[in-house]
């Protein structure tokens, strides 16, 4: 984060910069200038102590904000028919039964905004998009989860009634499986996208299973077994 690296500075500089001034300082005492050597001395401790002392109430100060927020995060169910203000719409290109959730870092919120015809709407403004979930029924009527995580391609988007933002979703979902051989042991990679690049998880309703798929040697041993899920 941002403020470590501001704390690791001030903490450089308190423990480094006071140095010159304090060798200095012994040597003037060394020459007989004591009341110089002693000033230049007292100056470097003082300094220490106040940029060591900034570093420490910087640390403490964005500490407790982190931790404030975490413990005050709250997640809201965004209801469009009963909101007074402004919304605006995100659009898929596949899908029609998705909710989104957005993560609004200054107010410390989660929200989640359900459609059942491929357009979800969010009210007016910034946020960053969190992660999109599909469900889809197959033939023989279970439902499944199709799970997409957004924080990277949309981690700040503005929403507003002017101009959807677009979401691209395509089939048919592809599988990758990649070998490679580290220090004398294979090493199977497993990689699960969607037409459009989007790295996704698939699992049914219950989140208790997933589709699955199987390595066999030629004896029929299976080798390797990994979900079709992202992660």
């Amino acid at each position: 984060m941002a403020y470590t690296g501001l704390f690791s500075f001030l903490l450089v500089a308190a423990l480094t910069l006071w140095i010159p001034l304090f060798i200095f300082g012994i040597y003037k005492v060394i020459k007989k200038e004591n009341k110089k050597g002693a000033c230049l001395i007292i100056a470097g401790l003082a300094w220490c102590m106040l940029v060591f002392g900034a570093a420490v109430s910087t640390f403490a100060y964005f500490t407790y904000s982190s931790f404030k927020g975490i413990s005050s995060h709250k997640t809201v169910d965004f209801k469009p028919e009963q909101y007074q203000g402004e919304t605006g719409e995100i659009i898929l290109s596949y899908g029609k039964n998705a909710t989104i959730t957005s993560y609004d870092s200054k107010n410390y919120t989660t929200t989640k905004s359900s459609g059942t015809d491929g357009i979800i709407k969010f009210p007016s403004g910034k946020c960053s998009l969190s992660n999109l979930i599909i469900t889809e029924k197959d033939s023989n009527g279970k439902h499944w989860l199709l799970s997409i995580p957004l924080y990277r391609k949309f981690p700040a988007v503005t929403i507003s009634r002017d101009k959807p933002v677009e979401i691209k979703i395509a089939t048919p979902f592809i599988a990758t499986v990649s070998s490679s051989n580290e220090s004398g042991k294979d090493v199977f990679d497993f990689e699960l996208k969607d037409g459009a690049g989007n790295s996704v998880s698939i699992y049914d309703s219950s989140r208790s299973n997933s589709p699955k798929f199987q390595l066999v040697d030629s004896r029929g041993t299976v080798v390797f077994e990994k979900n079709f899920e992202y992660g």
